[in-house]
């Protein structure tokens, strides 16, 4: 059952918990099969990847290891072409281990082609990506995506881990931005809309089994 509407709200359902759980299940699906054997390394980009990545490692089947790296955003973090400035660095030594690079979105790709040159220095035997979401409308690189979640357009997404103005990343749902300004000018009141939109769901959906039941 979908998220019945909120007149004014300014956020819009874009993807249930369980259509993202669902898709992440299939994502660890696909990197068991295909990591078999080998020294797997999972590098999460910080902080909006968090989510996404605690999900995903849980449905791998397979040994590996975590290790992060932060970057400094810059005017949206993916729409300039200056290197990356590092807030953290990878802590393992990835030489000759198959790397698996998350990221939550990956938009016009410049930033995330200089860390994939950046760890390519690092000489591991493998190295590929994968994205919770891909807004490939916006792409201005080759940049090569191996595994990704859902295909987006250029609509704002929150929740899941992805924030805006530090807000939201909480939200178990991805949820489009329809106001940007009623949204950063009161984000409790959004989250407080959002609450009550989950809560109607729940009791509509409370109601439905009511009637079958009683059929």
């Amino acid at each position: 059952m979908s998220l019945p509407e909120l007149p004014d709200a300014p956020l819009r359902l874009a993807w249930r918990r369980e259509a993202i759980a669902a898709r992440v299940q299939e994502l660890g699906t696909e990197i068991t099969a295909r990591y078999q054997g080998q020294d797997l390394v999972l590098v999460g980009v910080l902080k909006s990847a968090a989510v996404f990545l605690a999900d995903l490692v849980r449905a791998i089947e397979l040994p590996l290891r975590l290790d992060f790296i932060a970057l400094r955003s810059v005017d949206g973090g993916e729409r300039t072409a200056a290197p990356p400035a590092l807030l953290k660095d990878l802590e393992f030594d990835i030489t000759d281990c198959a790397v698996l690079l998350v990221e939550d979105v990956v938009d016009s790709g410049i930033t995330m082609s200089q860390v994939h040159r950046l760890l390519q220095t690092r000489q591991p035997r493998s190295l590929r990506l994968c994205s919770l979401l891909d807004r490939r409308g916006r792409r201005v690189t080759d940049l090569p995506l191996d595994h990704v979640g859902f295909a987006v357009g250029p609509a704002t997404l929150v929740g899941y881990g992805l924030d805006l103005g530090g807000h939201f990343r909480a939200l178990p749902d991805l949820w489009e931005v329809v106001d940007r300004t009623a949204l950063l000018a009161d984000p409790a009141a959004a989250i407080a809309a959002v609450s009550e939109s989950i809560k109607l769901s729940a009791n509509l959906g409370a109601s439905a089994n009511d009637l079958d039941s009683s059929d």
